[in-house]
């Protein structure tokens, strides 16, 4: 008997074509209904299992912060790298950061975080939906760069439920060579035949003494020193902010607390009180005049600066010291721009408008970190403003 194979491929054809397009048409309901089963399964398997959440946090760089420095540990020559952050609680639950590390070189590091509402650092909880800083350090050991060369790592940070958050190509930058560290030469004071010169010279030294006591390595400014609040602070303190705050934080709101002051400075001022207007003239000219890199009072750069201020010769200290002690080796500069900006934070309502220009003005073509002056200035002006148009607020 002779098979007829092309009357049965066309029966296959003839029947099976309805059944493969009903098998299509039903194809999604097929897999939502394996899905479906697929996650009844796994709820059946894990049901007794406590929900964590898989991700916890976002770090937001802050590239500027990010450095690396040359330093040893345990004897031996290492890179100390320091990490910082603005870090974010996405979850409905409290977080904390449990450890850091680089992903290569394997190394292990510390974190701190910032308390919610307190200038402290340390192993803080994160509260939910809420944003704190947060710094890493880590010690590198043997060194990987040299000196001065730019740094890029990936960093891992693991939290309480031992979920990763990675942070990649994270550059670290090595902070400039230290300039180098001159010995300033003092006048002799007993050579000085102007009686008033003398008296101003002697207490500029009495200030270099005490800026090596309580200098820029303890955030100090030699004698001067910051009360607010009934607390006193060394030299103008540290300018800590509230993060994904509305509020204003460029000055303090309540101005009447706060005074930065001299001892050595109040001396010497009510000494100029009691000079005639020709002495008085010829006082100025010779504190002038030691406003200078080259003078052995570059360091006290911020002196000079108080002095001029409470005098009211702010325009005459500020050129010459932009013209005489800009890029000075001693910070003197820089120190200087840190007592303006501090100056500026808690006694504003002592700055006159024209006043505020001519710091405007002294800015232009300062090379070196100005601070927060210029946003300070803002706020000042708007403030002013906001008095004019509301004088009984």
């Amino acid at each position: 008997m002779k098979i007829d194979w092309t009357s049965i491929w066309t029966w296959l054809g003839i029947t099976s074509l309805p059944v493969l397009i009903a098998f299509l048409l039903n194809l999604g309901k097929i897999l939502s209904w394996l899905r479906n089963l697929w996650r009844w399964f796994l709820k059946k398997l894990t049901r007794y299992r406590p929900k964590t959440p898989k991700e916890t946090m976002r770090l937001v760089v802050r590239p500027h912060q990010c450095r690396w420095s040359m330093g040893s540990s345990g004897g031996e020559p290492a890179m100390q790298v320091v990490f910082c952050c603005h870090l974010t609680n996405i979850t409905d639950q409290a977080i904390k950061v449990c450890g850091a590390r680089i992903r290569k070189p394997k190394v292990n590091g510390h974190v701190m975080v910032r308390h919610s509402s307190q200038d402290l650092y340390g192993g803080y909880p994160v509260s939910p939906k809420y944003t704190t800083e947060a710094v890493a350090d880590f010690w590198i050991k043997p060194p990987i760069r040299k000196a001065g060369e730019p740094l890029i790592l990936d960093l891992e940070f693991i939290d309480q439920f031992n979920n990763i958050h990675r942070v990649k190509k994270v550059s670290f930058h090595s902070p400039r060579p230290k300039r180098k560290e001159i010995e300033p030469t003092m006048e002799s004071i007993v050579d000085i035949k102007n009686p008033i010169e003398k008296e101003i010279v002697n207490i500029l030294q009495s200030e270099v003494h005490r800026y090596k006591d309580c200098g820029r390595r303890s955030g100090g400014l030699g004698s001067v020193e910051l009360t607010y609040r009934g607390r006193k602070f060394t030299g103008v303190g540290t300018d800590w902010r509230e993060a994904n705050s509305s509020k204003q934080q460029s000055i303090v709101p309540d101005p009447q607390f706060a005074s930065i002051d001299s001892d050595n400075g109040t001396v010497l001022l009510r000494y100029h009180q009691t000079l005639d207007k020709k002495q008085q003239e010829d006082f100025l000219d010779s504190l002038i005049a030691r406003i200078s890199k080259d003078k052995g009072y570059a360091q006290i750069g911020y002196f000079f600066l108080f002095l001029g201020h409470r005098m009211g010769c702010l325009e005459k200290i500020l050129k010459r010291a932009k013209s005489h002690l800009q890029g000075d080796a001693a910070y003197g500069f820089s120190d200087l721009l840190r007592l303006l900006d501090g100056l500026l934070k808690y006694e504003y309502t002592k700055f006159t408008t024209e006043e505020l220009d001519v710091v405007e003005k002294f800015l232009v073509g300062v090379e070196e970190h100005s601070f927060r002056i210029s946003e300070r200035i803002k706020a000042i002006r708007a403030y002013i403003l906001s008095k004019k148009v509301n004088p009984h607020q």
